[in-house]
């Protein structure tokens, strides 16, 4: 009997590994420096067109590089230069948290994906270290360096600072928040093309491969984030003691009487629907 229970065992702990290692997606396009470690477990191997990706993966790119990641789902990101991204959890149709540690990703969820968050539990969202976005639309970019910027192209986006969950924003079509730390997210307001300087990185664009690599290396390490930027004027919360942990987007909290929820202009979004040719103009630098 031990030894029947030792083997269930055995094959229960085999699937949970099969399944944690399964493939959820591909490159569809890739532009110079783009390296990946499996599992977050070096070594770093350089992406190509077709390479499969899976949960735990982190992606990294470098300097006037970029690639998309097509899921089997439908879903897609494109990574932008000088980023960093960790496939922290995707199950397909279901739940997916992407994580950005820095840099810009730019998420279009099929309708589909959509209909099902409305109407289960499910989520797509991608979380920064101190912001999450979570997909309520089809469309959406995140950037973030010492804030976080999102930027809405089609669909309706929830926002909010990890350590206040409370105070949360819906982002419509056409419209952009910014999430600093310790304070709330600001108002959604028209967007504008400069923000989108405000969170970038940079590599030298010379160097050899390995050196390049090297720098991509280095990016890795989250003490490499530079000073915080000065916070605009904004209501100030108190530090937490420590940060609360995300919490689902389709979980819904009380409003309090101080908590302000703020809706973006609705109406035309900025961005083209899922097409290549988003792909392309998103790989244009």
């Amino acid at each position: 009997m031990r030894r029947f229970y030792l083997i269930i065992i055995f094959i229960m702990g085999f699937f949970v590994a099969f399944a944690n290692a399964a493939d959820v997606g591909r490159f569809v396009e890739v532009k110079n420096y783009v390296f990946m470690l499996k599992n977050g477990k070096p070594p770093f191997i350089k992406a190509k067109v077709g390479d499969t990706v899976s949960q735990s993966d982190v992606i990294s790119t470098g300097v006037h590089s970029a690639a998309v990641i097509k899921f089997f789902d439908g879903n897609k990101i494109t990574i932008s230069s000088n980023s960093r991204v960790i496939l922290n959890e995707y199950l397909s149709k279901k739940k997916a948290l992407i994580k950005l540690t820095k840099g810009k990703v730019t998420a279009t969820v099929v309708p589909k994906v959509v209909r099902k968050i409305k109407q289960s539990k499910n989520y797509f969202k991608i979380e920064t270290p101190i912001a999450v976005a979570g997909v309520r639309g089809t469309k959406f970019s995140v950037q973030h360096k010492d804030f976080t910027v999102v930027k809405v192209y089609k669909g309706l986006v929830e926002v909010y600072n990890l350590a206040y969950p409370q105070f949360r924003v819906f982002v419509a079509a056409g419209s952009s928040v910014v999430v600093k730390p310790h304070h709330k997210p600001s108002p959604p307001e028209k967007i504008n093309n400069n923000i989108s300087q405000q969170g970038g990185n940079s590599y030298s664009s010379k160097g050899t491969e390995d050196e390049i690599l090297n720098q991509v290396e280095h990016s890795l390490n989250p003490q490499g984030i530079g000073p915080q930027s000065p916070a605009t004027p904004q209501m100030s919360l108190p530090v937490p003691p420590k940060k609360a942990s995300s919490v689902p987007i389709t979980q819904t909290h009380p409003v309090k009487n101080n908590q302000e929820i703020h809706h973006g202009q609705s109406g035309g979004g900025g961005g083209s629907s899922g097409s290549g040719q988003g792909c392309n103009e998103c790989l244009t630098f």
